[in-house]
């Protein structure tokens, strides 16, 4: 099926569950709630998966999706929670590498100040 006519029956099947087509306010407790089951199922935890979708009230909607044999996606930009916990570990792997290489470079440039003035002393 091409993308297009994908996108229609997605909008189509929205609008029919919404009293308000095409006006959707997902809040930030479901966006929660939609990356951490994405991260369940995509370990492969599946017991839990099924668990915390049934005690998640703010899921009722995406449960009524499943049933009817839709899914909309558990990321968000294309980015799953273990990929932005990567990319946060990166960042912040790279900024202590970065906080390291500028205290050693303090701490290099001290000692060759200590030395250009013991030089001097002993001249």
């Amino acid at each position: 099926m091409s993308e297009r006519l994908e996108t229609k029956r997605c909008i189509k099947v929205l609008s029919e569950y919404s009293s308000f087509p095409f006006l959707f306010i997902i809040h930030p407790f479901v966006i929660d709630g939609l990356i951490s089951v994405g991260y369940l199922q995509e370990e492969g935890c599946t017991a839990s998966y099924r668990m915390f979708l049934k005690e998640m009230k703010h899921l009722a909607e995406y449960r009524t999706f499943l049933d009817a044999g839709y899914e909309y996606p558990t990321s968000i930009c294309g980015k799953t929670l273990k990929m932005m916990l990567n990319e946060y570990g990166h960042m912040i792997l790279s900024r202590m590498y970065l906080y390291l290489l500028c205290y050693l470079i303090g701490s290099l440039h001290k000692s060759c100040r200590i030395c250009i003035r013991d030089v001097k002393l002993c001249h």
